[in-house]
């Protein structure tokens, strides 16, 4: 199921228009731009959005409102389907845009909560965050108004803004990973699993962080470890996120269900063409490859077929979460991921077809008055050979590899009067009635151990 972007970037510019309507006496100037990516650039959209049909490429909306000493920016954007906040002091040296987080940690009041949220990829989802995001903002535009005239809280936010960077920095990838989830378990109500992990590192904690931290002590210790919500369950991206990939082994499960239907629907195709083809060809006899072989690219081409084939059966299992699931795949996949899906695609759709072309030709066939020789698998084109020119029909009765292994195996070979010789161990035994049918064209049979034996 495609999500409709352009849907989503009106839905999000509606609800920024009713915000500034609801705080139009605060609300100064503001500006909206819709950028879209174009290759490695960005192209703006803004005038045009709506024309793009579906928008199914990477686009941005943002939203900047001036107010009285600071800038508000609201920012959605279609890679993750995030909804993001920012705010930039007017009397702020550095022009940092702090996040409704990190300004909590001047505000008066402990706000923990986390306002700006990601995977929002339908309407509702969206419109949920966005109203959680604004009443993150009413509920602290007056502080943020304070702080904008404060140029001693200004100088307390860059401080902790500098210190926290430089802790991050120090920090090893799995350090980050831990800290990272920690927060992730704060937001699922498990806190004595994240007091742990912050005990571990508790001399290395971001203002945040320690805020968290101290926080989760307190609940623990009033008994009161479910009463918070740092946000709402239908936005919560960490929980969608786990939920999300514990889903994928029903998608495994689908999968190994539609291996063996792709494959045989794959191959119906190639094994009808097999039949076909040789329904239509004109010979006495023949030698042709045997039935796996129209099977093999029917195998490739039933592999790509449960794309297909496994959507109905994860209809089945995952029921109502389907939609949620398909759209939060196609989100992490990305644009790319599809795009080299439909070019492998349509290389391995080509490959089957020249494997199968040149497989249904790759025979020998006998004629009243001579032979085709289609034995080189790999040349579009057969040889014409007439019964004049064959001295005689070999058996060997065993076949010699380069490595001097014996495998007692017996094949045939045709020897022409000019020397050359035709194996035809790679295609195939002649049947009784065709032996039958050389020797009626007065061809000699003669008998040798190996195929390196004939003169």
């Amino acid at each position: 199921m495609e999500i409709n972007n352009a849907l989503m970037i009106e839905l999000f510019i509606d609800l920024i228009k009713g915000f500034q309507e609801n705080h139009k006496a605060d609300i100064i100037n503001s500006d909206l731009q819709v950028i879209r990516k174009n290759g490695k650039a960005y192209e703006n959209i803004t005038d045009r959005y709506a024309d793009f049909q579906g928008l199914s490429i990477e686009c941005i909306a943002k939203a900047i409102l001036y107010c009285d000493g600071f800038e508000m920016s609201f920012e959605f954007s279609t890679k993750e389907y995030a909804l993001d906040f920012g705010i930039v002091l007017d009397d702020d040296i550095e022009k940092t845009e702090y996040s409704l987080f990190e300004l909590t940690n001047v505000l008066s009041g402990n706000d923990l909560k986390r306002y700006n949220n990601k995977f929002l990829f339908d309407e509702n989802k969206l419109k949920i965050a966005f109203n959680w995001l604004v009443s993150g903002v009413d509920t602290h535009f007056t502080g943020i108004k304070e702080i904008s005239k404060n140029k001693e809280k200004i100088k307390e936010l860059n401080e902790n803004f500098i210190a926290d960077v430089a802790l991050m920095r120090r920090r090893s990838a799995y350090e980050t990973n831990q800290l990272n989830s920690c927060y992730s378990l704060f937001c699922r109500n498990n806190y004595a699993s994240a007091i742990r992990k912050y005990e571990k590192y508790s001399a290395k904690l971001t203002v945040i962080e320690s805020r968290v931290f101290d926080f989760m002590k307190s609940q623990v210790a009033e008994g009161k470890t479910n009463e918070f919500i740092a946000v709402p369950e239908e936005i919560d991206s960490l929980k969608t996120a786990i939920s999300m990939n514990r889903k994928s082994g029903v998608e495994l499960l689908a999968f190994y269900i539609s291996f063996p239907i792709g494959i045989v629907i794959g191959s119906l195709p190639f094994i009808a063409s097999y039949f076909l083809y040789y329904f239509f060809v004109d010979y006495v006899y023949i030698i042709k490859p045997p039935i796996f072989m129209p099977v093999i690219p029917g195998i490739f081409a039933g592999i790509f077929s449960i794309l297909f084939i496994r959507k109905p059966l994860l209809k089945l299992f995952l029921r109502k979460k389907y939609n949620d699931y398909i759209k939060y795949q196609k989100m992490k996949s990305g644009k790319a991921d599809t795009y080299i899906l439909s070019v492998l695609g349509g290389i391995i759709g080509v490959a089957c077809i020249v494997f199968m072309v040149l497989g249904l030709r790759w025979n020998v066939i006998f004629k009243e008055n001579g032979i085709i020789d289609n034995s080189k698998f790999l040349f579009p084109t057969g040889e014409y050979i007439s019964y004049d020119d064959v001295e005689a029909l070999y058996e060997t009765k065993a076949f010699l590899n380069s490595y001097g292994n014996v495998y007692p195996n017996p094949a045939y070979a045709i020897k022409l009067s000019d020397g050359k010789i035709i194996d035809l161990r790679a295609v195939g035994d002649p049947s009784e009635s065709a032996l039958l049918f050389l020797k009626s064209k007065g061809i000699p049979f003669k008998e040798v151990e190996f195929l390196q034996d004939i003169e």
